[in-house]
């Protein structure tokens, strides 16, 4: 099997998943719990993620859609030169303005985005049950922060 086929037939299926989702200001993460279905869609080209979170703190789920998708150097680049991408959507309105870029490697799937605010890494680490998912972001001189962490088990 590919690297790609199976990159995407771990991220293929329904999750539940319980996270910490953190802000800027406070160390504690608010609790939430998710639920994630990501397709195979256009083809098989792109894996559309959508992801519906219930937070302590919030009164109507938040919304989260990711497209995972492929970007290769060229026709004749080989399985280890394939790049993913992974462009995300949510229900604020926000959408990433450049794609993250990103590697498949084992059993880990890591995005990274860099620009003027800093770097942002979209990791995902999978075993046999699902996922675990962590997004963290660097102020460029500055100290890392969490913004999301959890675990998604495998519903279907």
């Amino acid at each position: 099997m590919s690297n790609t086929a199976e990159c995407y037939r771990k991220l293929i299926g329904q999750f539940h998943g319980d996270e910490l989702v953190y802000s800027f200001t406070e160390t504690a993460g608010i609790k939430a719990s998710t639920f994630a279905e990501h397709k195979l869609s256009l083809g098989g080209h792109f894996v559309i993620g959508t992801h519906v979170q219930y937070r302590q703190n919030l009164a109507v789920p938040y919304l989260n859609m990711l497209v995972f998708g492929l970007e290769q150097a060229s026709e004749e680049a080989n399985e280890e030169q394939t790049k993913y991408t992974l462009h995300q959507f949510d229900s604020l309105g926000r959408a990433s303005k450049e794609p993250f870029v990103g590697t498949w490697q084992t059993n880990e799937l890591i995005f990274k985005q860099q620009n003027q605010s800093g770097v942002t890494l979209h990791c995902f680490t999978f075993d046999d049950e699902g996922f675990r998912y962590l997004v963290q972001h660097t102020a460029p001189h500055g100290p890392t922060h969490k913004i999301v962490e959890g675990y998604y088990k495998r519903i279907c």
